[in-house]
């Protein structure tokens, strides 16, 4: 009883803290039911904050208890509502829609399907065994922490331990360690769980960000569909099943990838700020996701300024700030304790085009093996984003946006080529056990990034075919006056 009363009391908590955040930042209204329909974000949201602030303050030497956690959770949730009192922001009613029976009928059996779905997933991954890199690297950080509450040297700066990746970011590991402490004892199969639900509620922000000021006709909500493809993709229920970090690592680069994508689009500085959050939560999870953090940051800062849009330019830069510094902390603690990977490239070398056309060879093999591991797990997910945005650009129908996505399709692409070119480990051991799970850090972002482009596509055709009904209705009237005809509604 201690064990689900625990887990349930941590996600009111990372919740609680997430409808704190959303509130301070302008993306959730007052009210039981814009709260109730921003669960999935909240928990989204006040997880990365929480855990990367833990991060932060274990860097700095203060001890990872539990009741650290829930101090950092109370005062971040308090922190937003009491700024988002002072702000006393407007109650934006949202816009109605009246929706047929039929059609509030086949919604409600969707919302079962995919509440049963979430609920039966959670259940099954609770019993996933802990093996492989989950023990050896994940796991056994996070039960480190759970029984410790420092950074032991045994675990992070013994010779002895380098297969666990000392280098690699604590998210996962200071996530599963406060989750531990919560249910009174660590339990490494539920946080499987946990994992599972953090999946559900990216998909369920990157919806809500999307529509969540506007009640959209159905064939508007067909992106929704997109969003489903990612749970039920078996490359990714598969590696959150076997408690790796790279699903995490990779949803919360796209959903922040994402959100920065609609500050691009509708300039709300409430998303930009989210994104800062997101993305340093997913550079604090993977050494891949860091490096593709920078390069979401550097194609947003491209589009702003092909824009010259300065105001806009200097909020980037400031939100950049932001994330950077929640990043930083990690990082200088590796350096300063000498930390190193053998998986990573030998820099600056690595960067040289020389060292790079010497090595063509392996730059064929790796991709060769990209291609045939993305179309083996993820199937047409690639071609659809690509078509989309190709789509959005022949239509002129939001150009920045598509142009961003793509831009950051092809960078993370572009990186995880050059990583696996030029590391000095061997390739033919490598690829076999590592590249099924890191094209995620680039295909994650293909289904989340379609739902939003295809919203915005069909968005666009509806506004073209209302204002050709009205167009036509306005013609009718002047071609045929009837005697009432100033009677006739608009």
């Amino acid at each position: 009883m201690r064990e689900l009363t625990g887990f349930l009391l941590l996600q009111c908590l990372l919740a609680g803290a997430g409808l704190g955040v959303l509130r301070a930042l302008g993306l959730l209204l007052p009210g039981r039911w814009p709260a109730l329909l921003a669960l999935g974000p909240a928990l989204l949201t006040g997880t990365s904050l929480v855990v990367v602030l833990l991060i932060v303050l274990l860097v700095i030497g203060l001890p990872l208890t539990l009741a650290t956690a829930a101090l950092v959770g109370v005062l971040v949730a308090g922190a937003g509502f009491a700024l988002a009192r002072r702000r006393h922001p407007a109650r934006t009613a949202m816009p109605s829609h009246v929706a047929a029976p039929a059609m509030v009928r086949v919604r409600r059996i969707a919302i079962a399907v995919a509440g049963a779905y979430v609920v039966i997933g959670a259940y099954a991954l609770a019993r996933a065994p802990t093996r492989a890199d989950d023990a050896r690297i994940w796991s056994l950080k996070g039960l480190t922490l759970t029984y410790y509450d420092s950074l032991r040297p045994e675990i992070f700066l013994n010779p002895a331990t380098s297969l666990s990746h000392p280098v690699y970011p604590l998210f996962q590991p200071v996530l599963e360690a406060v989750l531990g402490r919560a249910m009174g004892q660590p339990d490494l199969r539920v946080f499987h769980t946990e994992l599972w639900l953090l999946l559900i509620a990216a998909m369920w922000t990157v919806a809500y960000l999307m529509w969540w000021r506007s009640a959209r006709p159905l064939r508007e909500q067909v992106g929704l569909a997109l969003l489903a493809l990612l749970a039920i993709t078996p490359t990714v229920i598969s590696n959150v099943w076997s408690g790796y970090a790279d699903v995490t690592g990779a949803v919360l680069l796209a959903t922040g990838a994402v959100a920065m994508g609609l500050w691009i689009d509708q300039r709300e500085p409430g998303h930009m700020w989210l994104s800062a959050i997101l993305l340093a939560a997913a550079a604090n999870t993977k050494d891949e996701d860091t490096l593709g953090v920078a390069l979401v940051l550097i194609a947003a800062g491209v589009i702003l300024a092909l824009r010259r849009d300065r105001p806009q330019l200097l909020l980037w830069l400031g939100s950049t700030s932001v994330c950077v510094i929640l990043i930083l902390p990690w990082r200088i603690w590796t350096a300063i304790h000498h930390l190193t990977d053998s998986v990573v490239p030998p820099l600056p070398r690595a960067l040289s085009p020389v060292f790079v056309l010497d090595r063509l060879p392996q730059l064929k093999q790796t991709a060769s093996a990209m291609i045939t591991q993305t179309l083996a797990g993820w199937g047409w997910l690639a071609a659809i984003f690509i078509a989309l945005c190709l789509l959005s650009l022949a239509t002129r129908t939001a150009r920045s946006l598509a142009i961003f996505y793509l831009l950051t399709f092809a960078a993370l692409v572009a990186a995880l080529l050059w990583l696996y070119t030029t590391t000095p480990v061997s390739l033919a051991f490598l690829i076999p056990t590592s590249m099924s799970r890191t094209v995620t850090v680039f295909m994650a972002l293909t289904p989340l990034a379609s739902a939003h482009l295809l919203t915005q596509l069909l968005s666009t055709s509806t506004k073209l075919d209302l204002e050709a009904s009205d167009s036509g209705w306005l013609d009718l009237k002047q071609a045929a006056p009837l005697p009432n005809a100033s009677a006739l509604p608009d």
